[in-house]
């Protein structure tokens, strides 16, 4: 085979790939969105909109099901959930959030740019369920990004 051909296969090959690798990532996305509406709704009696998409998750469950959740969903849509935010920093709220991402292990460690970043102005919020399920939302004023962290 000559040097044209070779590269006219791999480039159709590569073609081919990204057919293939692009809608599944899309359809990834919104497979985890509608699982994470249908834990919000299930669990806490609220999904989020239809604009939010689950661009980042981590998870460490225990074999009980014990153990924390990390959700970063995309669209700034923290004005259309129905949720009263803080806005006044809380040293409480922040130490517990550090202490649940420290739950995730040293092998799977959550990915940098989703770790909180307190020194930013950020608002939150606190939800505990009848099962003694924590949840801890928090956004910064200056992405469109909210972080979804669940401790069972």
């Amino acid at each position: 085979m000559n040097k044209k051909k070779i590269f006219g296969l791999a480039l159709l090959a590569l073609i081919g790939a990204s057919f293939i690798a692009v809608p599944a990532c899309v359809r990834n996305a919104f497979v985890k969105t509608n699982e994470l509406n249908d834990k919000l709704e299930r669990e806490w009696n609220f999904v989020l909109p239809d604009s939010a998409r689950v661009i980042y998750d981590i998870h460490n469950r225990g074999w009980m099901g014990d153990g924390v959740e990390l959700f970063a969903v995309e669209n700034g849509i923290q004005d259309e959930l129905p949720i009263e935010f803080s806005d006044v920093p809380d040293d409480g709220f922040e130490e517990e959030v550090d202490m649940r991402i420290s739950m995730f292990n040293a092998d799977d460690p959550v990915d940098e740019q989703y770790l909180p970043d307190w020194e930013r102005d950020y608002c939150w919020k606190l939800l505990n369920d009848e099962r003694d399920n924590t949840m801890y939302l928090w956004h910064y004023s200056d992405e469109t990004l909210l972080y979804i962290l669940i401790n069972y």
